[in-house]
């Protein structure tokens, strides 16, 4: 690579990041110009940590002045933080020196566009002058000299002496960080993985014959920056390695005409080294060991550099390095103390603070719903008020007739006095003050009225703040959790490294395929996933995939490939593997279970549940124990991890052809819009990614079993059988309500009592032992604070289809459960409504109310009602109304009615005797005559079905 390429990279990663370092400054710019407080700091953030990678990679290319420039630009930074007393003169300066380093950044970059040129040069020294700092007229001329030398690579330690080449020890492959700079090392952290990402995707494409243009010249500035960022922090294992790395990049790059075998095995080697080093970086970062490996590997790149300086290597074709000789016995030596390693800002919240980030997002979600369960309890006052109005407009008008009735006595009165002469004056001193009396009750109404307008105001106004609060804390919280968000390519190069070192162990050729290495995955989940995934691997070389010689006999390419993918599913994250190897054997494994007493000989299995035997504990059809895997050991372990974290695992195979395994686990943190439902007195939430359509009561027929979607005929399932809140599977499809949902194959309609809202929820961890619990995918909190738990329709489906016993659940529930009455209370006043909603609880029976005829048709057509316990004068539709209607209606006509009402005339009593009310009760009501009424009434009509 020469100097021209390497400024060209420069002055495109210096663009690249220009302006998110200004927007720090250019934030405590504008606080200055408003005024405002300067107490953050700008030493430690983005921007200081742009100038401290610019300074590096000037000096890497030989850009002094660039170099002292941008230090004195860092110096400045710095001053900034020096002093953050609030007085107007300390405020000035600090905002003057903010000003200038923004300035200096858009003059370093001009500076490293044209290096050298007089004019720049000049720009150059004319800002640095202007600096607050006041440099002395020495630096300047030093500053100028420096500008005016041109750019060139500095000479390596290890380029000194190269022909000698002196033999590798351990200190060379050394990953001790004792005297590292805590900044620089932070950086090199930062960048270093998606860097050596893109540098092994180079090789992959190289070594496939097809590669991008310019992919080496991107390979050799990968090495060539990490053996200069190794040197100058100091570690001596990552420098090496990378030296020798690109010296083998450049003569691949520029020996075109060279031997084919001699190039595969350069490039072959050189991914192995660009494996090593991306295992060397996570070991510093505190994820993975360190390579055992990494002395071989640097032996071999050191060969390599060796015959390219002697003009050899176009006749090098050495045998692949045995990493299975060198697994064991070498980490302890490489790694140095890394327990206190520093982490670059970016990088904490994933690599340092992923805990602390889970205790932020939970939060978060708490204060959210804790908001939502105000605001809903707020709502409910204000719907409370507003009927209070209503009532108190009621009583105004009756009020106002009364004295209008008042009025009209009192000039009666008087013209009978005035006529007859023989008025008795109390009665009409009665009226008289029966006429101020109405006036006072008249005006406390109005006054009350008043009151109630503007505590309705009030709680308007909450209402909107608290929405808007929603609003803030649902921003917050799916900021939070984007923070915990890290890219599946993260886990790429270490799954890489697993099949490379378990197929050189094994002495196969296979190649790994990685899809959808974008996906964005929650990092506790992929932190869970990656266990049970180099399970599946180690397996899928081990057991699937065959030696070359039996891969060439079948016909097959000799190098075999394990495809992985990985995308988001709405609340799900799908991962699927899958090789061509030779499949699962059906005859070996049912001999197996044979033998092992699973079922008898002549048991018809299909292949699906063949094939999920291998997820038995201990079971294998392998006898040999090796390294790589042992007897039995592995495809329990991915089973019972991805079952721990409420997943499906699912297996297809086709003998000789390929092996598929499909994880699919969910995401248990965020929120989501759900369904929620009533099954069984119980409330529920659907994911409404799960859900195409709702169809409503008498939709359908009641005696229906399936239902037309999208062409098809679907299943109807009781939804309140599949948890197990019930034993009796019979549906009555035209009273409920039914929830197309996606099933394992297709869909199917789920049968519920009827759903209550759609509405978003706060997702909240279940906890270990609710995990355990097959169905439940997470859980949120309701309106009122109660646990609410989403279940997995497929998970639900999956476990009735596998035909598992759901008696010991339903038992349990049935000993637990009171056999409760459903009674409906119906009446306009609210304090009415609750005083006999309470009777009736009290003694055990489940309560719906409605506040007038209308309301309570729509409960009875959503419930099966036992009782109907109404008001008389309602507004909209009555009482009488109401048991007409009930009357008319077959499936209604013999519910009890009682009435409740003021009303104590015979006229009133027959009118409703003749409507169909059962039990006419008057106001005030005895308790105990409403209870035994009930009761008396439900016995009557459970002795007459």
């Amino acid at each position: 690579m020469t100097i021209d390429d390497l400024l060209a990279l420069l002055a495109a990663e210096y663009a690249q990041g220009l302006d998110e370092a200004k927007s720090t400054l250019e934030e405590f710019v504008a606080h200055a110009q408003a005024r405002e407080n300067l107490a953050e700091s700008v030493s430690e953030g983005e921007c200081a940590l742009f100038v401290a990678k610019s300074i590096a990679a000037a000096d890497l290319v030989g850009l002094v002045g660039v170099s002292m420039f941008l230090s004195h630009a860092q110096d400045a930074l710095m001053a900034i933080d020096a002093d953050k007393s609030a007085s107007v003169d300390n405020t000035h300066r600090r905002a003057a020196l903010a000003q200038w380093c923004l300035d200096a950044l858009d003059v370093g970059k001009v500076a490293i566009d044209a290096p050298t040129s007089p004019e720049i040069v000049e720009l150059v020294l004319m800002h640095a002058s202007q600096s607050p700092l006041a440099p002395n007229a020495a630096w300047l001329d030093e500053l100028s000299v420096a500008m005016m030398q041109a750019p060139q690579l500095p000479v390596d330690e290890d380029d000194v002496g190269q022909h000698t080449f002196n033999p590798v020890t351990q200190e060379d492959v050394s990953l001790r960080v004792d005297a590292a700079d805590p900044d620089l090392l932070a950086s090199m952290l930062h960048d270093a993985p998606g860097q050596l990402d893109r540098l092994y995707r180079d090789l992959v494409s190289h070594a496939s014959g097809n590669p991008e243009p310019g992919a080496l010249v991107e390979a050799q500035r990968v090495a060539h920056t990490l053996k200069g960022s190794g040197n100058i922090i100091g570690i001596p294992g990552v420098a090496r390695l990378a030296h020798r790395l690109e010296d083998t990049l450049v003569w691949l790059d520029s020996e075109a005409g060279c031997a084919a075998a001699s190039r595969a095995s350069a490039t072959r080697d050189a991914i192995l080294a660009c494996e090593t080093l991306q295992q060397m970086i996570a070991h510093l970062a505190g994820e993975d060991a360190a390579p055992a490996h990494a002395l071989p590997a640097l032996e071999r790149m050191q060969d390599w550099a060796q015959l390219i300086h002697a003009g050899e290597a176009d006749a090098f074709s050495p045998p692949e390095v045995n990493i299975a000789v060198v697994k064991t016995g070498v980490a302890a030596h490489l790694s140095g103390p890394v327990a206190a390693l520093p982490q670059s800002t970016d990088a904490a919240a994933i690599r340092i603070g992923s805990e602390q980030v889970a205790k932020f997002v939970k939060r978060a979600g708490q204060s959210l719903a804790n908001v939502q369960r105000n605001a809903q309890s707020v709502r409910d006052i204000d719907e409370r008020l507003r009927i209070a109005q209503e009532r108190q407009r009621a009583l105004h008008a009756k009020l106002d007739e009364l004295q209008r009735t008042v009025d009209r006595q009192v000039v009666a009165l008087q013209e009978q006095r005035d006529e007859s002469g023989e008025f008795d004056p109390l009665e009409l001193d009665r009226y008289d003050t029966l006429h101020v009396l109405s006036r006072l009750v008249a005006e406390a109404v109005q006054d009350q009225v008043e009151i109630t307008n503007e505590v309705r105001e009030g709680t308007s106004r909450l209402i909107t703040d608290l929405r808007e609060e929603q609003r803030e804390l649902r921003q917050q919280h799916k900021e939070l959790l984007e923070a915990r968000l890290i890219s599946f390519a993260s886990l790429a190069p270490r799954l890489r490294r697993n099949v490379a070192q378990t197929s050189a162990a094994l002495g196969k050729n296979v190649k790994l395929e990685i899809v959808g290495e974008d996906t964005t995955v929650d990092a506790d989940v992929l932190s869970r996933l990656t266990e049970p995934l180099l399970h599946l691997l180690r397996n899928a070389v081990d057991h699937g995939i065959e030696l070359p010689a039996e891969r060439e006999h079948s016909g097959k390419p000799l190098d075999a490939t394990i495809r992985l993918s990985c995308a988001r599913e709405g609340q799900f994250v799908r991962i699927e593997l899958s090789d061509d190897g030779r499949g699962l054997d059906e005859h070996a494994i049912v001999a197996k279970a044979v033998a092992a007493g699973l079922f008898a000989d002549d048991t018809a299995l299909e292949s699906a549940d063949i094939h999920r035997l291998i997820l038995q504990k201990g079971f294998s059809t392998k006898f040999d124990v090796s390294d790589v895997s042992g007897r039995g050991i592995g495809l329990d372990i991915v089973n019972d991890r991805v079952k721990a974290m409420k997943g499906q695992l699912a297996i297809s195979s086709q003998s000789g052809v390929h092996t598929t395994f499909v994880m699919r686990v969910p995401v248990t943190s965020g929120i989501a819009t759900s369904i929620i439902a009533q099954c069984a007195s119980e409330r529920v939430a659907i994911s409404s990614d799960q859900v195409h359509t709702v169809f409503p009561p008498e939709s359908v027929h009641s005696a229906t079993t399936s239902i037309e979607f999208r062409g098809a005929p679907i299943p109807i399932v009781s939804l309140a059988k599949w948890l197990g809140f019930s034993e009796d599977g019979t549906i009555d499809a035209s009273r409920s309500t039914l929830i197309v949902a996606d099933a394992s194959d297709g869909s199917v309609a789920i049968a519920v009592d009827r759903v209550i809202e759609v509405r978003e929820l706060v997702l909240q961890d279940v906890g270990g032992l609710l995990r355990q619990i097959s169905g439940i995918q997470t859980g949120a909190l309701g309106d009122t604070g109660t646990p609410l738990f989403v279940v997995d329709v497929k998970s639900l489906e999956l476990r009735a289809r596998s035909g598992v016993s759901m008696s010991a659940a339903l038992a349990l529930r049935q000993r637990a459960a009171v056999n409760r009455t459903r009674v409906l209370v119906v009446d306009d006043a609210l304090s009415a409504r609750r005083a006999v909603q309470h009777v009736f609880e009290d003694q055990g029976f489940e309560v719906h109310v409605a506040s007038d005829g209308f309301e309570a048709l729509e409960v009875l057509r959503s419930q099966p009602i036992s009782l109907v316990a109404t008001d008389l004068e309602m507004p909209n539709l009555n009482g009488l109304e109401l048991t007409r209607r009930m009357r008319e209606v077959p499936v209604w006509a013999s519910i009890p009615v009682i009435m409740i009402t003021s009303r104590g005339g015979e006229r009133h009593r027959q009118t409703a005797q003749s409507a169909g009310v059962d039990v006419y009760l008057t106001k005030p009501f005895s308790d105990a005559d409403l209870l035994a009424n009930a009761k008396q009434l439900l016995q009557a009509e459970r002795a007459a079905a």
